[in-house]
């Protein structure tokens, strides 16, 4: 609990400006769908994909009274980051017997530099933070064995959140191969278990009829600011030398020997998976910001005695980057920071719906507008 109230405060820290605040998106849409309470409105549609984890947020925030939809939302969403954190180290100890990188791993998670622009806080990118937790617990036959009926249920709530879950099955091919025949049996219900939710997934995504590309996305621009070019090619880098020094610098009489090289490969995947199909955004930058540095970090406790100077010096350059950025972009952005609060709008529409009595009324984010049913007041 200690553990996890340190990532807790630091989560908060990040976001202390913009805990009050509706995130521009998704904004109010999904907190209004989830509204009367009673509406089962956990499988509607998030464009071309079911994503129930915003909706479930939003759910639990239906419950309340309307004005503190913002702070409790985004708590929610706080306490899924700390226990992303929590449970970073947990694996990674179990992993690698280093209670120090572990406890390093869990900080990236809450430091993530590339969190700030729009993710940290942000109910509709909870998501990414359910496939980091289901990338590592997949990567550990130890923690699967340990605590089976939690990975299933994370595995069907993050499958159904978002269609590229099921590329955190890539180290689960890898824990399979070497594991026991509980372990192995462990990982076929979980690999069918996933791979039942992406059937789902692509099942809702045929009968939407959209395109495998979305619309009016950008690849790459003029003059790229320093927070886009970084944590969008630095993890994909770092994944990338994980994967290609892990067979070389790896204790070959390790059973856990190819674990850094799954977690990277893992994340190199679902970077370049998310660009070709959504272009660049910073959303799609923070899993594999924190699964590459993981990875490395991963990679130093299973080096060879011989080649431990090279891994180390890797692993303390990236980290001294990740450090820079993680000082240079913590506070949460504009995007998530500015504008006026929630409450505050929501006791203006208030005082406008009694004394005009229109329809609906105007909350201003951020970023844009909102619309609102005076009756929902």
């Amino acid at each position: 609990m200690i553990l996890f109230s340190l990532y807790l405060f630091i989560a908060l820290w990040r976001l202390r400006g913009g805990l009050f605040r509706i995130p521009p998106d998704p904004g109010f849409d999904l907190l209004a769908q989830a509204r009367p309470i009673w509406r089962f409105s956990f499988f509607d549609i998030s464009g071309s994909y079911l994503s129930i984890t915003p909706r479930i947020i939003a759910k639990i925030s239906s419950f309340a009274p309307i004005s503190a939809a913002a702070v409790i939302a985004s708590s929610i969403t706080l306490l899924i980051w700390a226990l992303t954190a929590t449970v970073c180290f947990y694996t990674i100890k179990q992993i690698t017997n280093r209670v120090t990188i572990a406890f390093i791993c869990g900080l990236i998670v809450v430091l993530n530099p590339a969190a700030g622009e729009s993710s940290i806080g942000n109910y509709g990118n909870a998501i990414w933070q359910l496939f980091i937790m289901m990338t590592l617990l997949f990567a550990s036959e130890v923690m699967l064995k340990k605590h089976t009926t939690l990975i299933y249920v994370l595995a069907i709530i993050g499958g159904l959140s978002h269609p590229w879950a099921v590329l955190a099955l890539l180290p689960l091919l890898g824990t399979m191969k070497n594991a026991d025949l509980e372990g192995k049996r462990i990982s076929k219900r979980i690999l069918v278990v996933v791979m039942t939710t992406f059937s789902v997934q692509i099942a809702i995504f045929a009968a939407t009829g959209s395109g495998a590309i979305r619309s009016g996305i950008t690849y790459w621009w003029s003059n790229i600011p320093i927070f886009w070019s970084f944590n969008w090619l630095f993890p994909i880098a770092l994944s990338a030398v994980v994967i290609i020094a892990n067979p070389i610098v790896a204790n070959r009489k390790s059973a856990k020997r190819f674990i850094p090289m799954n977690i990277a490969t893992s994340g190199i995947s679902v970077a370049m998976v998310c660009y070709l199909q959504g272009g660049i955004a910073d959303r799609y930058f923070v899993a594999p910001m924190t699964l590459s540095a993981v990875s490395i970090a991963v990679l130093v406790s299973q080096s060879d005695l011989k080649l431990k100077w090279l891994t180390r010096a890797i692993f303390a350059v990236a980290l001294f980057l990740i450090c820079i950025g993680s000082v240079t972009w913590f506070s949460a952005s504009s995007y998530l920071n500015s504008g006026p609060t929630w409450h505050s709008e929501i006791d203006r529409l208030d005082q406008k719906c009694a004394s005009l009595k229109p329809e609906k009324a105007v909350v201003q984010l951020s970023i844009g507008t909102t619309e609102l049913s005076c009756d929902d007041l």
